[in-house]
């Protein structure tokens, strides 16, 4: 604290007026970088999750849909296989480890409510063997698929 703030209960209201000013453009200039963080993630995840369509496609499995959403969540990609309907869900992280531990059990849990919900709606595939699998993405790494990777607990 300066010698005029210890002396003087407030500051003259040119002084206030600069101060607000200056606490306002902190906070804009704040908002505004997270926004182009929350927008650079946001590119990001778009990126991992074309590359994990890309990888699902070379494994020789047909995409249903991507960001599929259902009053229960959002499924990321919805392939099949043969007789295999899966559901899988993405994570793009700086890390395999990171990637592989941002796969929590609330998400696991919402992943089945939101496939049963898109499987109720589509009689076609009710006889389809049922799979929740992870696609780890990793930059300037082939993705990882982990097949039934994502079971209740």
């Amino acid at each position: 604290m300066n010698s005029f703030a210890r002396h003087h209960r407030a500051w003259p209201p040119a002084v206030q007026a600069v101060e607000r000013r200056v606490a306002t453009a902190g906070r804009q200039s704040r908002s505004s970088a997270e926004r182009q963080i929350k927008v650079a993630a946001q590119r990001h995840g778009r990126l991992a999750e074309h590359l994990a369509v890309l990888g699902l496609v070379l494994r020789g499995y047909r995409i249903l849909a991507r960001r599929c959403l259902m009053p229960a969540g959002e499924i990321d990609i919805i392939a099949v296989r043969g007789q295999r309907l899966t559901f899988v869900e993405v994570k793009h992280r700086a890390s395999w480890r990171e990637a592989d531990q941002a796969v929590r059990a609330r998400q696991t849990a919402r992943l089945h409510r939101a496939a049963a919900q898109w499987a109720a709606a589509r009689p076609f595939y009710s006889e389809h063997e049922r799979g929740f699998d992870s696609m780890l993405v990793v930059p300037w790494c082939w993705p990882q698929f982990r097949q039934d990777a994502l079971q209740p607990v």
